[in-house]
């Protein structure tokens, strides 16, 4: 038996020995709960004692003034401060910077891997020139080839046809 196998089989074994001991543990659960609630409940109010700025803070961004669309520009300028001059930027406009249809997309991702980016400084506060607003699909392609193949990139293709 290889060890792909044999993890296989013990992971089916386990969720099966997990299924059949649900009711048990679950009984072992509430009786430790009733056992000890003040010692957990003491130990929630410690908690959030300790990280009670944390907490306002968060509760603090929930409230915020801002509306979706200023929380979605404040994210994308902390790649690039002026937007306004990124590729595809009326069209992104158009539908409200919208997460779902439009990505902001590092040209030199192509090239380079996320993580290589942010280690050399060229991920954050980059040049608009380095950016393009790519819609979902297209970037979703985009990450997949071109890393690996930067000549079957959509935009590439454009950018030299535009040339």
């Amino acid at each position: 038996m290889t060890d792909e196998e044999y993890k296989i089989i013990h992971t089916l074994a386990t969720k099966r020995w997990q299924e059949n001991n649900k009711e048990h543990y679950d009984k072992l659960r509430k009786n430790y709960y009733e056992n000890n609630r003040e010692k957990i409940l003491e130990y929630g109010k410690k908690w959030a004692k300790d990280n009670r700025e944390h907490v306002n803070k968060k509760i603090r961004e929930r409230r915020s003034n801002k509306t979706k669309l200023e929380r979605r520009i404040s994210k994308l300028k902390t790649y690039c401060k002026e937007l306004e001059l990124v590729e595809n930027y009326e069209l992104a406009k158009l539908d409200n910077f919208d997460s779902k249809l439009w990505c902001l997309h590092h040209k030199l991702e192509n090239y380079w891997k996320r993580t290589t980016l942010i280690r050399k400084g060229l991920y954050y506060s980059v040049n608009p020139e380095s950016l393009i607003f790519l819609r979902n699909e297209e970037h979703n392609y985009d990450a997949s080839q071109a890393t690996h193949h930067p000549e079957r990139s959509k935009w590439h293709k454009r950018s030299l046809e535009n040339e």
